[in-house]
C-alpha cells in the first residue's frame, strides 16, 4: 500500500480532525448559554478578493513564504512544491517528491525542514524529519521524528532547537540543529493529547503546545539547550462543558497568544502571565490556521466556510472576510498585503489582495475568466 492511500484509510478507520465535533449550531448555542466569552458575529464586510489562482496536487495543506518563494505541501502525492510570485500569479519552479505525505514545512536560512508522515500506516515507515535546500528543494537529509503522525515544526527563538508535535504519539521531538543541515534527534516530551500548534515568546523564555484532543494549552520551558520540560498543563475550556479543540497558536508578543478552536468556531486571547483564555470570539466553521497580518492583525481560515477572516489583535474585533475560498481552506501564507491560502478540497492555491485593489469583474489567470466563487 503506498502512502498516497494512508490518509484515505486512516480517516475512514479512525476518522478525521473534524471527527467529533459538533454541529456549528450546537456550538454557537453553547457559546452564547454557557461559556464565559459571549461574543457573537454579525454580518462582516468583504476586505479580500481573490486576484489569482494555480490548480495543485491532492490536498494542499501547508504554505510557507520565504526567499521570495512560495512553498506548498501536499498530505497526497506526497511532495512539496515552489513556486514563483510574478505579475501577480503563482508559477511553479520546481518540486520534490518524498517518502510519505508532507504535513508542515518551515523556512530556516537557505534550508525548508519538513515534516513527513505516513499518517499511521500499519508498515513500519518511520515519520520524518526533511531538510531540503530552500533555493531547489534538493533533498539533504532525512531523519526519524520517533513519533507518530509528525505535524508542526517550530525552531527555537534563541537556542539551536527545533521542535516537532506529534499528533499520534502525544509527544514533542526535540532535535538539535547546531548543524542546521544534519538535525541531531535528542529526546521526547509527552505533552498533552494530539499536540499541534507551537510557538515560543519572541524571548525564547516560554513554549505553548495547542493540544487538539486533550482541549487545552500546555507551557513548556527550555533551559538551556539541553533542559526542556513541561511547566504547566492547562484545564480544558470552558470545563464542563464542551471545549472544542486547540488547533493552532501564535504568540504575538511575551503576554499573549491568538489560538484557533476548531471544535467551537472561535478564536481565543490567550493571557501568558495568566495562564487562561481571557477573550474569544465567534469566527467561521472549524477555523484552522492562523497568521499574522500587516503586525497588527491575524488572519485565520475557516475550513467549513470556506472564508479567511481578519480580526485585530489583542481586541479580537473581525474586521472583515475574504470572498469564498475553494473547498474546505486551511494553509495561510502572507507577502505584504498579498494573503496565499490552499483549498485542501479543491486541490487550489488561491492569492488574495485587498478588495480596494480588485476591480469588479471575476478575477483572471492566464488570460482566461475563472468561475464566480461559489456561496457558502
Amino acid at each position: 500500500m503506498n502512502a498516497e492511500n494512508n490518509f484515505t484509510l486512516w480517516t475512514k478507520k479512525y476518522g478525521n480532525e473534524t471527527s467529533g465535533h459538533i454541529s456549528a449550531h450546537t456550538s454557537q448555542i453553547l457559546q452564547s448559554q454557557n461559556s464565559p466569552h459571549r461574543i457573537t458575529s454579525s454580518s462582516n464586510p468583504i476586505i479580500l478578493k481573490k486576484s489569482s489562482y494555480i490548480k495543485t496536487g491532492k490536498y494542499p495543506k501547508h504554505l510557507n513564504f520565504g526567499r521570495n518563494k512560495l512553498f506548498a505541501s501536499y498530505i497526497e502525492g506526497c511532495g512539496i512544491d515552489m513556486f514563483e510570485f510574478v505579475d501577480n500569479k503563482l508559477i511553479k519552479i520546481t518540486s520534490n517528491k518524498l517518502p510519505a505525505s508532507c504535513i508542515h514545512s518551515i523556512i530556516y536560512r537557505n534550508l525548508i525542514y519538513v515534516s513527513v508522515s505516513t499518517l499511521c500506516s500499519k508498515k513500519s515507515k518511520k515519520d520524518l524529519l526533511a531538510v531540503l535546500n530552500a533555493d531547489n528543494l534538493e533533498k539533504l537529509e532525512l531523519v526519524s521524528t520517533r513519533g507518530k503522525w509528525s505535524k508542526f515544526i517550530k525552531i527555537h527563538p534563541t537556542q539551536p532547537l527545533l521542535f516537532v508535535s506529534n499528533w499520534f504519539s502525544n509527544d514533542l521531538s526535540v532535535f538539535d540543529i547546531h548543524n542546521p543541515e544534519k538535525p541531531v534527534f535528542l529526546r521526547k516530551i509527552k505533552c498533552g493529547i494530539s499536540p499541534r500548534g507551537i510557538d515560543f515568546t519572541p524571548d525564547g523564555k516560554i513554549g505553548l503546545v495547542a493540544c487538539y484532543y486533550s482541549r487545552n494549552i500546555v507551557e513548556i520551558k527550555v533551559s538551556g539547550e539541553s533542559n526542556v520540560k513541561v511547566t504547566y498543563i492547562g484545564k480544558p475550556y470552558d470545563y464542563p462543558n464542551y471545549s472544542g479543540n486547540m488547533r493552532d497558536i501564535k504568540i504575538i508578543n511575551n503576554k499573549s497568544a491568538i489560538v484557533s478552536n476548531m471544535g467551537r468556531n472561535l478564536i481565543h486571547l490567550y493571557s501568558i502571565k495568566k495562564r487562561k483564555i481571557v477573550k474569544s470570539t465567534i469566527v467561521g466553521k472549524h477555523p484552522n490556521s492562523i497568521t499574522i497580518y500587516k503586525n497588527s492583525h491575524v488572519l485565520v481560515s475557516c475550513f467549513l466556510s470556506n472564508r479567511l477572516y481578519l480580526l485585530n489583535v489583542p481586541g479580537l474585533k473581525i474586521l472583515g472576510v475574504s470572498r469564498a475560498t475553494g473547498k474546505n481552506t486551511v494553509g495561510l501564507a502572507t507577502f505584504g498585503e498579498t494573503v496565499f491560502s490552499s483549498a485542501f478540497g479543491s486541490g487550489l492555491i488561491e492569492v488574495w489582495k485587498p478588495a480596494k485593489q480588485i476591480n469588479k469583474t471575476n478575477p483572471r489567470i492566464g488570460g482566461r475568466r475563472t468561475p464566480a466563487p461559489t456561496k457558502t
